[in-house]
């Protein structure tokens, strides 16, 4: 597993931002820093996200819905 930290830069569609590199998160589950279910709707610009990988493939998105 592997995990990519920081803050969301940029948010078009199916894609976000983070640390300059876009990442498509279609059909990714979304998840709060505490494992409960979040929103698309709450993925924005500067709110702090991992991104978690197994191999090559996006299993996880996190974010921190305090902010």
């Amino acid at each position: 597993v592997t995990v990519v930290e920081g803050l969301i830069e940029n948010v078009a569609g199916d894609f976000i931002k983070i640390k300059g590199k876009e990442y498509n998160i279609h059909n990714v589950p979304v998840k709060d820093f505490g494992g409960r279910d979040a929103s698309k709707a709450q993925i924005k610009t500067r709110v702090h996200a991992k991104i978690v990988f197994e191999g090559s493939k996006i299993t996880a998105l996190l974010i921190d819905v305090s902010e």
